[in-house]
């Protein structure tokens, strides 16, 4: 989240809805996303599982999982605004 924050005023993690409306579960290959300069990858999304794991939607294999939030390093994000 600190990185949304970071580019200023009203960015912010999109949630698992928010990212679930661009994943592209039926497309043959990763990146499964109808957006542009996605990386093959798990990102970060803001809904949360419990207060220890967050969704993370998969672009690199299309299925939602659940990540540790203290294992930052290991996904990316993407910020969204609005």
């Amino acid at each position: 989240m600190d990185q949304c924050k970071a580019k200023g005023s009203g960015w912010r993690l999109p949630n698992i809805l928010e990212f679930d409306s661009i994943r592209d579960e039926a497309k043959g290959s990763s990146p499964y996303s109808r957006l542009p300069n996605i990386v093959a990858d798990a990102y970060w999304s803001s809904s949360e599982y419990n207060a220890t794991y967050a969704y993370e939607p998969g672009f690199n294999d299309g299925n939602v999982d659940v990540g540790d939030k203290g294992w930052v390093p290991t996904y990316s994000v993407r910020c969204v605004r609005g």
